[in-house]
């Protein structure tokens, strides 16, 4: 077994898989493109364009597709099209066989899963599934002092189209952990109001927060478009550790850690190697909002994640491999 290497970080994880030889390390898959969210039409307001969950993921597209055809079957079975995205592969120059439809409301992107999914459209049968839409943010850096009702008349008085509002509390007191969350309307009011959040004009308790789209639960909930797993990717719940010292327990980094989340297990490998110095470990949560709001906390005080023993280590998001690839696990 090849040892630990404390230089060869941050590490992938898959029930903690260790590092290994090349030869253990599977083929790198082909790069899927990138989901693109819908540009609003210009002078279009946030709220103007369908609300979150209005948008659904079709596979399985038959090759030569009438794009034209495809928006009438879906208007006259399912409701109004607002929008059609069929991307083009670039090495080909054809339209690839999976795109993404927004529907008028969320409702009828529902009946569009009920009524198309395994649809004979030009002899393919359509999958069609829900679509991830970023429409949650995450506000971090937040001072702890904040109650929810001020978190929530900061957010309502600057944000757009905000419907829910929450400030993660600790159970018991109720102080702020010093991060929340905000879902809106859809994509563009959410992307509206991180554009204007990061021009640093506004403050929350006196400090600028750090605002990110959230990769928990929005709209269509965790898999995105073509439900779990589409493109192969999941949303990583675990956090790697990396340069901890070699007396790190698993109490004192439930201890740095448990605030920003349910802890679901804590796995710290030990070396078999007297020669090493430091060693690695991760954290996995039960919700992949805990990981992210536990980076958020370091990126903004790191000092706070520093060692009984004074070691200070590294903290990054794990990456969740390919599935399917052959690993060692701990």
């Amino acid at each position: 077994q090849t040892q630990y290497d404390p230089a060869a970080e941050p590490l992938a994880v898959e029930d903690d898989r260790a590092p290994g030889t090349e030869e253990d390390k599977p083929a790198a898959p082909a790069a899927p493109p990138p989901q693109q969210q819908p540009a609003a039409p210009a002078g279009a307001q946030p709220n103007d364009q369908p609300k979150a969950g209005s948008e659904v993921f079709v596979g399985n597209l038959p090759v030569g597709l009438d794009e034209f055809e495809l928006k009438r079957v879906f208007e006259e079975r399912c409701g109004k099209v607002v929008e059609m995205r069929i991307p083009t592969d670039p090495n080909t120059g054809y339209k690839r066989q999976f795109g993404f439809i927004v529907m008028s409301t969320p409702e009828e992107a529902e009946t569009a899963k009920t009524l198309m999914e395994g649809y004979n459209f030009n002899g393919n049968m359509l999958r069609v599934k829900s679509s991830q839409t970023k429409n949650r943010l995450f506000f971090g850096g937040l001072p702890k002092t904040m109650s929810s009702v001020e978190f929530e008349a900061v957010v309502k008085e600057h944000c757009i189209g905000a419907e829910s509002i929450e400030l993660v509390t600790e159970e018991g007191t109720g102080q702020s952990r010093g991060f929340g969350f905000a879902s809106f309307y859809n994509h563009a009011a959410a992307l509206a109001t991180k554009k204007k959040l990061a021009e640093g004009q506004i403050t929350f308790g006196g400090v600028i927060p750090n605002v990110e789209f959230s990769s928990g639960r929005g709209a269509g909930g965790p898999g995105g478009a073509g439900g779990p797993g589409a493109y192969g990717q999941d949303i990583s719940k675990s956090v790697y550790l990396g340069g901890l010292s070699m007396t790190a327990s698993e109490p004192e980094i439930r201890q740095l850690f448990e605030g920003y989340g349910e802890i679901e297990r804590i796995a710290l490998p030990q070396s078999s190697n007297p020669a090493h110095t430091k060693k690695f470990g991760f954290v996995h949560y039960v919700r992949p909002e805990s990981a992210q709001a536990a980076i958020q906390a370091y990126c903004t005080n790191s000092y706070a994640f520093r060692l009984a023993d004074g070691t200070d280590f590294s903290v990054e998001l794990a990456r969740t491999p390919a599935r399917g690839g052959r690993g060692m696990k701990w």
